[in-house]
């Protein structure tokens, strides 16, 4: 980027070190550089430009534009990432705002373009709400480019070691595209990931998480945050919208307000 803007522009800089004959093979594989190498940089660019999601109002794909609130939120999470920091949040939301979306794909951008190795997790009231929230992620995934992870051909989930719950970025013949799994469960039922090496984990309408004889919110997520190290990239979201002044994720809203958590 640097040695473009040196030159002034694309054409004069693929004339400078490639020839004026090549202009044309080489000026579009430049743009396409460029474009990722803001994309990595620039979460807001990278969702607009690479991440398409169904418009509530026509059903039509569309570029995902965040909002007024997920720029919020989203400012939240890119100062802590900046900083270098491991990225804690707890988002007390409204509804149909699109708070659960804007942190699965900042999630899906971080697994994409910046880390590999770097598996997820999805955790909510119900296996079929996590689902849901992953379905988004798959449905970015159905028009994502190849040639913005240098690749070929379409990239989707596949089953990672014939799980059902555990899904990896492959291409078309199977090869691994991206080596990041994403796995989904439910508080009702999360033996299956309990204890796991996760680095991002997503807990979804966690004011409605209910104790239980032997379970308890706190308790499930400490038993996969657990697992999450202290590093720069790693998250762990917790977000809900509102249900009572009671309870865990109510207790956890006030001491993060107060200066009083690590989140």
């Amino acid at each position: 980027v640097s040695m473009v803007r040196k030159e002034g522009s694309i054409k004069d800089f693929i004339v400078r070190y490639y020839g004026a004959e090549s202009v044309g093979m080489y000026f579009d594989t430049i743009v396409q550089m460029i474009v990722v190498a803001r994309a990595k940089d620039d979460p807001a660019f990278a969702l607009f430009v690479f991440f398409r999601i169904q418009s509530k109002t026509t059903g039509e794909m569309i570029p995902f534009k965040c909002n007024y609130p997920q720029r919020l939120v989203l400012a939240e999470l890119e100062a802590m990432r900046r900083e270098g920091v491991p990225i804690r949040l707890v988002i007390l939301k409204a509804r149909q705002w699109g708070g659960s979306t804007l942190v699965q794909l900042y999630m899906a951008w971080i697994q994409l373009f910046l880390k590999e190795g770097w598996y997820s997790v999805i955790l909510a009231q119900t296996k079929d709400t996590s689902k849901r929230i992953k379905a988004m992620y798959t449905k970015v995934l159905s028009s994502f480019p190849a040639w913005a992870i240098d690749g070929e051909g379409k990239i989707h989930f596949s089953p990672y070691e014939k799980s059902a719950s555990d899904s990896i970025l492959t291409w078309d013949n199977g090869d691994i595209a991206r080596n990041n799994v994403v796995s989904i469960a439910s508080y009702e039922n999360y033996d299956s990931v309990r204890g796991n090496a996760y680095s991002m984990a997503h807990y979804s309408e966690v004011a409605f998480w209910k104790d239980t004889d032997g379970k308890s919110p706190e308790e499930v997520i400490s038993s996969v945050s657990g697992g999450i190290m202290e590093l720069p990239l790693t998250i762990e979201v917790l977000e809900s919208s509102a249900r009572g002044n009671a309870g865990y994720f109510y207790d956890e809203c006030q001491l993060a307000m107060k200066g009083d958590s690590g989140r």
